[in-house]
């Protein structure tokens, strides 16, 4: 697998990529004359990535539903590797929605499925705790 070495600078919204090199050696020679210049010594660090590494990609849904079990919004959403399924959080609408990923493109089957999660959060009069949730399903 082929990696690179991407030097980058800041952090989130001032994030950005500063160069990419195809070795890590070749990166760490420009991050080290950066932090030579610097008083302060530098943000500047390598993140390594794979090329062309499979991704496993594919759609769902992202189902909003109401305590008392109506639809609130469904939207369709790309999955990546499985790892955005399931339990997102309850919304901050009044009434809050359960919101919940389904790995289906079938919209009656994911209502299903997040409507039998709502039964068991409500069940558990956990509703609205996010971190509740989370334990439930962990």
């Amino acid at each position: 697998m082929t990696e690179v070495y991407i030097v980058v600078d800041g952090y989130y919204s001032d994030y950005r990529i500063e160069a990419v090199f195809s070795t890590k050696e070749l990166a760490q020679g420009y991050v080290d004359i950066y932090d030579k210049a610097s008083k302060w010594g530098g943000d500047k660090r390598i993140e390594e990535y794979n090329l062309d590494e499979p991704v496993k990609l594919e759609l769902g849904l992202d189902v909003r539903i109401a305590k008392d079990g109506s639809v609130a919004n469904v939207f369709l959403v790309v999955i990546k590797d499985n790892n955005n399924v399931g339990f997102k959080f309850f919304d901050l609408d009044t009434p809050k929605n359960l919101a919940w990923i389904v790995a289906t493109e079938d919209k009656e089957r994911a209502i299903k499925v997040v409507n039998e999660k709502r039964t068991q959060i409500l069940a558990l009069g956990i509703w609205g705790d996010d971190g509740k949730v989370r334990e439930m399903i962990a």
